[in-house]
């Protein structure tokens, strides 16, 4: 649902502007909302896995996480 808090790990498909990534998971793919104070200077390299933590933004044709905290993993 929208304003669902969430954390969500997967492998980053592609970063698709400077505050948009693609990340894929077992379940599909979900566009991410990054502002710069969160991305700060990180870069990712690509098929990164990332976790990311944040709340659902739903309309009637998509849904988006935007993140609060984002950060590679092993």
């Amino acid at each position: 649902p929208d304003d669902s808090q969430v954390v969500l790990t997967g492998a980053l498909v592609q970063q698709t502007d400077s505050e948009h990534l693609l990340l894929r998971d077992g379940t599909g793919q979900i566009m991410v909302e990054v502002d710069d104070d969160v991305l700060g200077e990180v870069k990712f390299a690509p098929d990164a896995r990332v976790r990311v933590q944040g709340t659902v933004e739903r309309d009637s044709t998509r849904s988006m996480v935007h993140a609060k905290t984002i950060s590679v993993v092993n």
